[in-house]
């Protein structure tokens, strides 16, 4: 979704004839998930021309946010991820049979190690980017929500903030390396005790760590001689881009410039994306994603079916008329006819949610309120940015709403603030 987005905003900038400073690269990998092993990581070893002069690189992840009670919307760039070290741990005894177990069976020293591993208190680390993102976290909670935030390595030393903060598994694994168990292999019979015993763990590591010191640690915490602690493939080395280049600047603003008051923040991803990989490569690596979301944390747009109901209800024809620009129809991916790297028109008529007969997808989200118990109607709150477009977007959205019993509240909001708390929809 997020490369297809990319891809328009490549198309975009392409049909506008927008003059460009440097070159811009669409480059579509596959492979992530599994290790950035057949895409990335092989275009950096075996076409590296591809790349060649470039200095940055965009991925997913990044987002606009709203959440309840806060005083403004919290704008994410990702700088750097948390990267896999794959462990494994492998128990070894004598074999036998399920009818007479003992203490020290391969099975058993596995899950007495696995216990104090994940019992062992790893240190946690405060890289100085991650303090800088939940300092700005703290300034747009309510009340005290946000106490201890702006100091972390103090506020740890209080049992109970510590308590409240590792009680948060995002919040945790951004200042820790996390161990999870994964992947378990001992007998293939139930009676059979076998000599070995395996876990695979999924360790992550923050930009700065070494894989050899983690490896060591784990090996003491384990604290058995007779379980093996091995790492099973190449590390991904962590890395990491400053949130001071002109990039990065050039992003912030294109966050203020989406959403009103939005407080900008670098964030350490506690997965990853392939950008670890082109930093290795000598670029700087963000992830950005200026997508304004609905906020599900109030009902009823918490319920996915309500938001496919808006998704078939809305007319983009209708919300492009007012511009007439060609940048729009690519934003709605509704590209006009003649322009040759369109999606055909025909084709795109015939999607849901996308054709310029609704007359099928009103039918469709009439039925999912009804559903839902709301065919009666209720109110929203639509918030838009002072000026441009957005503010005449909203209007054709309000109409549109009408037909549903929905009523729309429009509000014009300039960059001071929005409290987010009374958002629905941030434009």
């Amino acid at each position: 979704s997020t490369g297809i987005l990319q891809l328009a905003a490549v198309l975009a900038l392409t049909r506008a004839r927008v003059p460009l400073k440097r070159d811009l690269i669409f480059l579509a990998t596959a492979d992530e998930e599994a290790g950035s092993r057949f895409g990335a990581q092989w275009v950096a070893d075996e076409r590296r021309e591809w790349i060649a002069g470039a200095e940055y690189s965009l991925s997913e992840l990044g987002f606009i946010t709203t959440r309840p009670g806060t005083t403004a919307p919290l704008g994410t760039i990702v700088i750097s991820e948390k990267t896999g070290l794959p462990l494994r741990l492998t128990a070894r005894s004598a074999p036998g049979h399920g009818s007479m177990p003992w203490p020290d069976t391969a099975p058993h020293r596995l899950i007495r190690a696995l216990g104090r591993l994940l019992a062992a208190d790893r240190p946690p680390r405060i890289l100085p980017e991650t303090q800088e993102y939940f300092a700005r976290l703290a300034s747009v909670l309510p009340g005290d929500q946000g106490k201890g935030l702006d100091s972390l390595e103090r506020s740890l030393q209080d049992p109970a903030f510590r308590a409240r903060f590792f009680g948060s598994p995002h919040h945790a694994a951004m200042v820790r390396t996390t161990f999870a168990v994964t992947m378990l292999k001992g007998s293939e019979k139930r009676n059979v005790i076998p000599p070995e015993a395996v876990a695979e763990i999924d360790c992550r590591m923050l930009a700065g760590e070494d894989p050899e010191e983690i490896k060591d640690w784990v090996r003491r915490a384990v604290a058995d001689d007779q379980v093996e602690v091995e790492i099973t493939s190449p590390p991904k080395q962590p890395n990491l881009s400053p949130p001071d280049t002109e990039l990065y600047k050039h992003l912030a603003d294109a966050l203020r410039g989406r959403a009103p008051g939005v407080v900008v923040v670098p964030e350490i991803l506690v997965g990853f994306t392939d950008n670890w990989v082109f930093r290795n490569c000598g670029l700087h690596g963000y992830g950005f994603g200026p997508f304004v979301l609905l906020n599900t944390a109030r009902k009823p747009f918490d319920d996915a079916r309500l938001r496919r109901a808006f998704h078939l209800a809305i007319g983009r024809y209708e919300v492009m008329k007012p511009t007439n620009m060609r940048l729009t129809q690519v934003q709605r991916w509704t590209p006009s006819a003649w322009e040759p790297y369109g999606t055909p028109l025909e084709v795109v008529e015939k999607l849901p949610g996308y054709r310029s007969d609704k007359t099928e997808d009103h039918a469709e989200a009439r039925k999912i309120l009804k559903d839902l118990g709301l065919d009666g109607g209720f109110k929203l709150n639509l918030a838009v940015q002072t000026g441009g477009q957005d503010e005449q977007f909203a209007t054709v959205l309000q109409a549109q709403f009408k037909a549903f019993k929905i009523d729309a509240n429009i509000e014009v909001l300039d960059r001071a603030g929005v409290q987010g708390n009374a958002v629905d929809v941030l434009m």
